[in-house]
This record gives C-alpha cells, structure tokens and sequence, in this order.
C-alpha cells in the first residue's frame, strides 16, 4: 500500500513549492485576471467587515465575469447542468413574483439572486483554473481561521478577565452580531477537513499540531454556538473519515480525545448545555426561545401550509416574510421559513422547489469527480469537494433566508470552494 504518511519539512515543502508554480503563472495573467483573482480571495477577509462590501466584490466579478464573456462569446459555461436548474429556479421565481402581493419587492429581490450563481462560475471555470491554486485556497483558509480564532480569544479576554463577566454566552466579534459560528463553520471548513486529515496521515509531529489545532477550533464553535455549524462540521469530517479508511486503534484514539475535550469543556461552561441541549424543550421553565427547535418546527410547518396553499406558482421570492411582517401575525413567526428548500416551495411553488433540489443533487453530484493522485495531498483534495458540498445542502444546513446578502456570501464562497477544487481535479485528470 502507498505510504501517505506525511512529514512536517516535507507538508511544508510541498505548499511552497505549489505556490512558487502559482506564482510564475499569476506574472503571466492579463492584469484584470490578477485584480479579479485578488478581489476573490479578500472577499472573505471582506466578510468580516460587513455585506455591503463583500457584495460589491461579488457584484464586480459577477459583471466582469458577463462582459468577458460577451466580448470573447465565450459560453460553454452555461452546457453546466447545476446551473441550468440554478436558472430555472431563478426564472420561476421572477414569474411567481409578478403574480404575488408584492410584485415589485419580490421581483427584484428575485432578480438579484442570480449574481450567486455567475459568481460561482466566474470563479470557478476563469478565475481558479490552475490546480496549484488549490493549496492557496487552504493557506487563505487557515488565516481566516486563525485571525477569527484570535479575535475570540480577544472576545473572551476583553469580556471575562477585563469587564468580569461570568460567562460569555456567544461570540459577536468582528461582525457585531453572532455571525462567528455561521462564518467559522463555513470558509474555516476546509482547514478543519485538513487537520483532520493530517491527523491519521503524517508523523507525531505534524499530528500534534493538528489535534491542538482542531481543538482550539473546537473551543471557538462550541462557544459561539452555532449548532447547524457544528452538525455540519461533524457532517464533512464523518464522510472524509469514510473514505481515507482510518484504522480502527487510530480512530478510537482521536474520539478519545474529542469526547475527553466535550467534557472538559461542557464542565467548565455548564451554562452552555442548555443552549445545545435544552433549547429543544418547551416547558414551563424555558418556555419559547427564538431559536429553538421547536420554534423552527412552527415555522417549517407554516412554510409547508402555505406552500400547499400556492402549489403552482409559490408565493414569490421573500414573500413569506414580507407577509408575516406586514399583518403582523405572530412574533414568533416574522422571517424567512429558516430552511432553503422549504423557501424554495413555498416562494416559488412546486416547479421552482423540484428546480432548486435538482440544482442541489446535480453540483453535489460533480463533486463525487476524482483525480490520479500525484502527491500526499491529492487523496484529500479529492474528498473535501464532496463532504463540503454534503455538509452545505444537508437537509438543515441552512436557516437564513435563501435570498439573502450576507450568510448567501458564506454559502456561495463555499461553494466556489468545493466545484472548483472539483473542477481542477478533473482537468487534472483529463
């Protein structure tokens, strides 16, 4: 059997070189290429500092991306069949739109949705088309983490140890608002995925270092709290387990450490269980909360009698919430369904809903697209596109509204993610 066993000289090593390659190739780029290919990969540093810059960037590569393509009538890009569906969806919902209670609102918030979808192929067929490029997807990965990681820590030490504070019950830093989860769990994915990895494939050193890593990781998500992130972390590195066939001792070694870890820290921060764990329960004593459970399952349930009730046509793009918000009928009910397929039926009735799970299967399905490995890492790169694309579009991945700026950025630059690694595995491999 190939040794995949990887040393600490030769993982640094490796990066190096695959950069240095890159770079050669970035001197040689047309200048607007650079700018674009720069602008992508400080999106996420963007993020951090609020949506209406992140989406400037994505609206610049959305129509630079369009005129290019115009100007040089290059469209092979469209013979794509996620896309297809991704267009189909999005046409279905402008009609259901100008049938709806709110013509003009939904249409254009329907109309802009398509910036997501050319996004992505911008980036993944123009812009991330050389397969070195692929390690410096994980170096800008493994700094967005650690820069959001020391910022939490930050957070901890400003308000536990400076202001004294008992607790700290979630992580707002930098975005003012408890975005840290969503955002570590998404574009801190595929670092995550790699200490993994290198966790059973390299030497104690290099091991080491990524067990501390993938703890500390694991302080910061649990604090911040996000539980679909978390489901859907353990998601991705269930079925990256899967398929690099860990040995059983090595494996019962690793859920030692991470289960003696959850105790450790669910001793020390007990107010956090109800949180995870009581937060499904509705009684006397913790009544309704707004992110319970319970409270989605109300939701979900509203989404699907109204879905019933405009089977054809749907109600229009972010329709749902427009109408909550305008008869003022609950407070418990006044946002989006909080699930994207749900969304997807109930705003743009049953065809735009089949399109939407059709766009789903099918670019979870390009994912499944391997490579002949040529190097230690290849075997991971090979794997990551799918359990990114799995732990993305899992049943309850995703609660923020389909239509959305800010979160749809996170999901959408993940996607970029696991496609274009994709993508580049299969020319590899033609």
């Amino acid at each position: 059997m190939k040794n995949l066993t990887i040393e600490i000289f030769e993982f640094y090593e490796l990066f190096i070189k695959k950069l240095f390659n890159f770079n050669r190739k970035f001197y040689h780029f047309t200048l607007i290429k650079k700018i674009m290919i720069s602008l992508f990969f400080l999106l996420p540093w963007a993020m951090m500092i609020g949506r209406t810059l992140a989406d400037l960037i994505v609206v610049i590569i959305f129509l630079t991306f369009l005129i290019r393509s115009t100007f040089f009538i290059k469209w092979n890009w469209l013979k794509n069949k996620w896309l297809i569906f991704a267009f189909i969806f999005w046409i279905l919902g402008l009609v259901s739109s100008l049938y709806s209670f709110s013509p003009e609102q939904s249409f254009l918030n329907g109309l802009v949705w398509i910036r997501f979808p050319i996004f992505a192929v911008a980036s993944i067929y123009w812009l991330l088309d050389e397969k070195d490029i692929r390690y410096l997807i994980l170096i800008n990965s493994f700094l967005i983490t650690i820069v959001i990681i020391l910022i939490s820590f930050s957070e901890i030490t400003y308000f536990i140890i400076i202001n004294n504070y008992l607790s700290i019950t979630k992580l707002i830093w930098p975005f003012d608002n408890p975005l840290v989860g969503n955002y570590i769990t998404r574009l801190g994915l595929p670092i995550f995925l790699l200490s993994i990895y290198l966790t059973f494939n390299s030497k104690l050193l290099l091991k080491l270092i990524s067990i501390s890593f993938l703890l500390i990781y694991s302080f910061v998500i649990l604090l911040a709290g996000y539980k679909v992130g978390i489901l859907s972390s353990f998601i991705a590195s269930l079925i990256l387990l899967y398929f690099i066939k860990v040995k059983l001792k090595e494996f019962l070694y690793f859920s030692a450490i991470i289960l003696l870890f959850l105790v450790l820290f669910f001793y020390f921060n007990q107010y956090l269980i109800q949180k995870f764990f009581l937060v499904f329960l509705k009684s006397s004593d913790y009544g309704w909360t707004h992110n319970s459970l319970l409270q989605y399952s109300l939701i979900w349930k509203t989404g699907l009698n109204y879905f019933f009730e405009n089977i054809i046509i749907g109600m229009g793009p972010t329709n749902f919430q427009n109408f909550f918000l305008l008869n003022d009928v609950s407070e418990y009910i006044s946002e989006h369904p909080h699930n994207h397929y749900i969304q997807a039926f109930t705003e743009t009735g049953i065809f735009g809903g089949i399109a939407y799970v059709s766009f789903v299967i099918f670019m979870v399905y390009q994912t499944t697209k391997k490579a002949l490995p040529e190097n230690k890492l290849d075997d991971f790169f090979n794997i990551i596109p799918l359990a990114i694309s799995i732990s993305l579009f899992w049943p309850l991945a995703n609660s923020f509204d389909l239509y959305g700026q800010q979160q749809n950025s996170y999901l959408w630059y993940m996607i970029v993610i696991a496609l274009s690694i994709n993508h580049l595995n299969d020319n590899e491999k033609n």
